[in-house]
Parts: C-alpha cells; structure tokens; sequence
C-alpha cells in the first residue's frame, strides 16, 4: 500500500503537471494556432515522442499483458501489425500532411475534394471522430485507471470516499487536473508534458519487469511455476503462430492482420491525433523522422516490459479471473517503498498523456471544423481560443460520462478497430488517386459503422453458433467489413463526380503526392514527374518492416531462451535497419518543386 514516500512522489509528480500547464499557457494564448499545432516549430524528436507517449495510456500495460495471460504473446499481433501502416505514413504520408498546411484531418478533406459534399464531409468527421471515437478512447483509458486505482489503493469496487465509489474519485481528481492543463496550456503544455511522461512511463515499466524477473525466480522459476499452475509455455510464449490448424485460430489471425489489416485500419496514412503531431512539425523532414522514430520505440521499445510483467505475474500468482489485473498487482506484490511511489506515478503520467491528446485532438476539430467553420466563422482570435478551451471541459464531461459504460478494455480497443474497417483503403486513394472525392469517404465510413452493427446482431442469431466462435470478433469481423467496403467505396467513386478539376490541381500543388494515380490532373504541373514515391520508397518500407520486426522478435526470443532464433532475428533488424535508414536520407534529401 501507499506510503508516505510514495505519496511525495506522486503529488510531486502531479505538480510538475499543473505548473508545465501554467508555464505554458501564456504561449498557447498567442492565437489558435498556437494553442492547436504550436506555430509548427518542433523538432522531430519532440513529436515522436510525444506520439509515442500519448499511446502508451493506462489500459496499454494492462491489455497488453492481459493478451500474454489470456491467448500468449502471439495476441499481441493485434495491434503489433501496425507497424506496417507506420512505416507506410513514414515514406509515403507524413510528409504530405506537412505540406498540407491545414489544422485538423477534418480540415483536408474539404481542402482535398472541394464542393458541397467536402463540406458536409468535413462536419461529420470532425463530430464522429472528434467527439465519439475520441470519447471511446477517453473512457476506456479512464476504465483502465480504475483498475489500478483499486489494486494500488487496496480497494473494491464498493469502497466509497463522499459517497462516490473510491476508485472513482480519484481518477476524475485526475482527469481534472488533465482537463486543467490541457486548457490551459494548449499543445505546448501537453507535448512538454508527454516528453517527461513517456519517461517517467518507461523507466517505472522497466524497474517493474525487471524486480517481476527477479520474483519469479528467472527463466527457469518462471517455467517451472507455469507447469505447477497448469499453464502452456510452448503456446503462451509462441512469437509468430504458424501452427495453429483451427479456422479461427492464432494462425488464421496472424495471417489477416498482416494480410489485410495493416492497410484497412483508419490510421494507414498516420491520421487523427497524430496526424496533428505531423501538422506541428518543422518541416516536412522532421515529420518523417519523427514518425520513424515513433514507429521504433511504439514497436521496439514499449512492449517487452509489459509483456515479462505478465509472465512473472502468471507466475507468481497463478491463474486470474481478470488477466488485465496481472499489471497492478505485480506492482503491489514486488515494488519497495519508493519505487512503487514511482510506479504509481507512472501510471500517472500514461493516463494524463493520452487523456490530455484526446481532449485538445477532439477540442481542435469541434472548433476548427464546427464552431470556426460553420457556427462562427468571422469571429476573431481570442474567442476562438476560449471557445477552445471550453470545449476541452465539455469533451472531458463526456468522456468521464461514456467511461461508466466500459468494462472490458480489450474489447473496447478492438470495437475501436472493427468500426473504422476499411476506411484505411480510401486514407490511401484520397493521397494518391485523383478520383477519390468526398461521396468515397463517405461510403466507406457507413459500411464500417453498417457492419460492425450488423456483427453485433449476427452474434445473437442461431447462424453464429454454427459457426467457429472467433469469426463473430476482431479481426475475423473487421476483415469482412473491409471485403465489403472495398468495392462499394470504389464503385461509389466512379458512379459520382469528381473534385473539380482546379480545385484538384491547387491540391496538389502545395501538397505534391505525385505517382501515376495523379497524370490525369497534375501531369504538366512543373516537376511532376520528380515527386511521389520510387522504387527506392517501397524497398525502405520492406526494409523497415524486416529492421523494425527483426528487433520485436529478437528481443522476444532473448527473453524465453531461444538463442539462436535471436541471433537470426537481430542479424535480419541489423540489415534492414541499415538499408531503412540509407533510403530515409534518400527521401528526405527530395525537395518537391516550390
């Protein structure tokens, strides 16, 4: 439990917060865009790390070792296929949404297709991502928190403080100071803060495995107290499942995310909250070694802590009833004084910079894409940014509001996940095919929404119980949506008019995607034929992903024992690590014609 030490620690921690908030309110105050994309003057390493923080929430330990203990290591493919997306935004997106000039992803789309239906497309992103994926994403980070709240105080869920659940209170204590600072602050503050809170995050998940490590008893207790417990070694810690017959097994999963859902899923292009990230950049260069350097620590860096936590904790306390508690209570079961202070305030600071994204993220597109756009265009500035900062206390309300309606947090990652299928493969074709306009967007947004409604009911009908259990979820389910949305966007794109053709040709001039996609409209535009991607491009991404998926599987393979397997991983992330790098500073040396 808490002690006095601990305690300094935390409240010294929150502290540092609330005055970061203060530090940078002032320079947030200069105008909206300072307080929405900080007058686009950072330095990649800065954004990078921000994007790494503000992923790496409270529920991310906890679902990622509650995968390890409910399914083995090989679960974690479900989000570990992303890394394929991110090399792709790496040489083929980050630079553009540079160029772009714009605020929010909202914003592109009416600059990108023009018209009447841009318009209304603009609107219906902004409150749809903006306010209800953002919320989801709110409240399952606030669920998480929860949990640990409760494990680290030493509370049930019944335990009352002013007649409000315990556990409750002090999240929405948290949440408010997040809520403050935010506001306050703007982007500056919550960058500033992200960088002191991905380290924080990172050195309290470190300590925790390697004293979790120690507690087990090393490899060889670890093993021994899976067999004592009844659990599967040679299944819990498989890395790449190859061996999995069942239709609706490991195998199967494996195969459609890196088959299908790395270009399915909404962020292939790197959109949303860190889109905004890219937006913040110096320059085009630094967006995309920012990225890169995200996409590295996101896959390399954050995963194995959480995952050894979670074989030491199916070690050392056997089996669970709720696996995503394995996290907390390792805290509790092996942390001295001090550092479980530490910890805590970790936990703190994973929980603060996620929150703090999603707030001033939705805040920037209710404002610059509703308010700004089609409320109060001709309001000045200063309103502006008040109308920001209220709408960073109104997102805050209904976040705290939808986190009662979450329990499990895995299933709210994957919901996230299934309901934005296949809206990936038009975030590429709005890039780098002219034809795409708004009614494609709008297309595949109502098949993802159509579709996971429609699962939901298929899995209350007779039919689904005669088929394998796993095809009614994720990533069984957001593979169909996407086979669906796939011809349907496309057909619409071809049936409805396209962008105007000056409208187009003023796009692509600022923003210079270049590819055969683009000939039809942008053709005799000075220095066509030097932009867009190479085959130069494409071989940094092959490269990337075998760098990037050489060190996942050799650190992984260090860690269980299988030596050889490791020097075979790390030998193929040290060739392509080289060859990625060499073709960065290839891309990065094009400059697009002005």
């Amino acid at each position: 439990m808490l002690q006095p030490l601990d305690i300094a620690i935390i409240f010294g921690w929150l502290g540092l917060t609330f005055v970061a908030g203060l530090w940078f309110s002032a320079k947030a105050s200069a105008s909206t865009d300072d307080f929405f994309v900080t007058d686009r003057s950072l330095p990649w390493w800065v954004i990078g790390t921000s994007m790494v923080a503000t992923t790496f929430a409270a529920d991310t330990p906890l679902a990622v070792s509650g995968y390890v203990a409910a399914a083995g290591i090989s679960d974690n493919w479900k989000w570990w296929f992303s890394a394929v997306g991110a090399l792709c935004t790496v040489f083929l997106f980050a630079r553009l949404w540079r160029r772009s000039e714009v605020v929010t992803e909202a914003e592109l789309v009416e600059f990108r297709y023009g018209g009447q239906a841009s318009r209304a497309l603009r609107g219906v992103k902004a409150i749809w991502f903006g306010v209800f994926m953002n919320m989801l994403v709110v409240a399952w980070v606030m669920r998480a928190m929860r949990k640990v709240v409760e494990v680290v105080l030493g509370i049930g869920p019944d335990s009352m403080t002013l007649g409000v659940p315990t556990g409750i209170l002090v999240v929405l204590v948290l949440f408010v100071l997040a809520v403050a600072y935010t506001g306050s602050a703007g982007l500056y503050g919550v960058i500033a803060t992200d960088i002191v809170q991905f380290a924080l995050a990172m050195t309290g998940s470190i300590l925790l495995a390697i004293l979790s490590w120690r507690a087990a008893g090393g490899l060889e207790g670890i093993t021994t107290a899976f067999a004592v417990h009844g659990f599967d070694w040679g299944q819990t810690t498989a890395l790449v499942p190859l061996d999995d017959p069942d239709p609706d097994g490991a195998t199967m999963k494996f195969v459609l995310l890196m088959g299908v859902m790395w270009w399915a899923a909404r962020n292939v292009d790197g959109g949303s909250y860190l889109a905004q990230r890219l937006f913040s950049a110096k320059d085009e260069n630094h967006a995309m070694w920012g990225y890169l350097w995200f996409t590295i620590a996101n896959i390399c860096l954050r995963p194995w802590p959480w995952i050894v936590v979670g074989l030491c904790g199916m070690a050392v306390l056997g089996p669970l009833e709720d696996p995503e508690k394995y996290y907390p209570m390792m805290m509790v079961e092996v942390l001295p004084v001090g550092l479980f202070g530490l910890l805590v305030a970790s936990f703190l600071a994973a929980f603060m910079s996620t929150i703090d994204t999603q707030l001033h993220w939705g805040a920037s597109m209710l404002i610059n894409d509703v308010y700004r756009r089609f409320l109060n265009p001709k309001a000045p500035d200063a309103h502006m940014l008040k109308a920001s900062r209220i709408a960073v206390v109104l997102l805050g309300i209904i976040g705290a509001m939808a986190s009662f309606a979450i329990e499990d947090i895995r299933f709210a990652w994957e919901l996230a996940l299934a309901i934005t299928a296949g809206i990936g493969a038009v975030n590429i074709g709005r890039w780098y095919w002219w034809r795409v306009n708004a009614w494609s967007e709008f297309a595949a947004m109502g098949v993802a929404a159509l579709g996971t409604l429609a699962f939901k009911l298929l899995r209350t009908t007779e039919f689904a119980g005669t088929l394998p259990e796993g095809w009614m979820s994720f990533p069984f389910d957001a593979v169909v949506i996407t086979a669906v949305s796939l011809p349907i966007w496309v057909g619409v794109t071809l049936l409805t008019a396209p962008g105007e053709r000056e409208h187009l040709r003023t796009f692509y001039r600022r923003v210079r995607p270049g590819g055969p996609g683009w000939r039809a409209v942008a053709g005799d535009i000075e220095g066509f034929d030097n932009d867009g991607p190479s085959r130069g491009t494409f071989l940094g991404i092959a490269a990337g992903c075998a760098g990037i998926y050489g060190v996942l599987l050799g650190v992984g393979s260090l860690i269980i024992g299988q030596w050889t397997a490791a020097g075979g991983w790390l030998l193929l992330a040290a060739i392509g690590t080289g060859l990625m790098a060499y073709q960065v500073t290839v891309e990065t040396s094009r400059k697009p014609v002005a």
